[in-house]
């Protein structure tokens, strides 16, 4: 087994909603570029009993906005890697949303590499799979207002910063570093496809995240895969209770009735 990066403060990087009594399977979840924690909250209401939810926090915002965002996926991986890993005691799955999804893969490559449990399940929503270009032009390079009005045309963003115009300057930094991030990698070539479920989410009507690009998340399993369009554009991720959690639900309690999966990866 590889060793470990020097130990996160999980209680920073990680918020619990506990299951009741020892978890039957921890699910950690990734924002949106600029999205934080909260927006898992109340999913563990919607998913079946022993269920914990473990919504991350990403640094550079919400309760964490004085710390500097990272923008460089590595770097952002490791920190991750840390902060999971001692929670990966009992089966564990990975879910990401948009930039998140991207997160949530790199990190199921790392946990692999590092030769202990893997996760039994990727989730992955509104990303591409990961060998296609992006449909969005660069945007590192912009002022601020183009860049906003760029992110703006993915539909939710633009509303959140209107909502609370005192917030964007805060928010921008962290906005840049999640793009930064996203724009800077590359899928490496000859990565092989993960050994493990992956269950892809895109909105119906989702302009920058065609239903092909998601489809296309097949090439990097080797089990089982799934393909869900559900009503919505991008951030249909807001809708959780209505059209996400009975196909989540539905899709991690199957690989959970398959105890060799996880159990086959120590």
């Amino acid at each position: 087994m590889n060793a470990l990066p020097p130990a996160a403060d999980a209680t920073r990087w990680v918020r619990r909603q506990r299951a009741e009594g020892a978890p039957a399977v921890r699910l950690f979840c990734l924002p949106y570029g600029g999205g934080g924690a909260s927006l898992f909250n109340g999913w563990r209401n919607h998913l079946p009993p022993g269920t914990e939810v473990c919504a991350i926090q990403l640094p550079g915002r919400q309760d964490r906005i004085g710390e500097p965002a990272i923008d460089d996926l590595d770097a952002m991986v490791t920190q991750l890697e840390a902060a999971v890993a001692p929670l990966a005691g009992a089966p564990y799955a990975l879910f990401g949303h948009s930039m998140g999804a991207l997160l949530a893969f790199a990190l199921a490559h790392r946990l692999r590499a590092r030769g202990g449990p893997g996760p039994l399940h990727l989730f992955v929503s509104a990303f591409r799979a990961p060998h296609l270009p992006a449909r969005l032009g660069p945007l590192g390079g912009l002022d601020d207002d183009a860049f906003l009005a760029e992110l703006g045309r993915l539909g939710r963003i633009s509303g959140m910063l209107e909502a609370a115009p005192d917030l964007t300057a805060l928010l921008i930094p962290a906005l840049r570093a999640d793009v930064r991030l996203c724009e800077a990698w590359a899928c490496p070539e000859g990565l092989p496809p993960l050994p493990l479920p992956i269950t892809c989410f895109g909105g119906r009507d989702d302009d920058f995240v065609p239903p092909e690009d998601m489809a296309a998340w097949r090439r990097h399993t080797t089990g089982r895969f799934r393909h869900h369009t559900v009503p919505g554009d991008h951030f249909f991720i807001h809708d959780f209770a209505a059209h996400l959690a009975p196909l989540l639900a539905g899709d991690l309690g199957a690989s959970l009735r398959a105890p060799s999966h996880w159990a086959l990866r120590s």
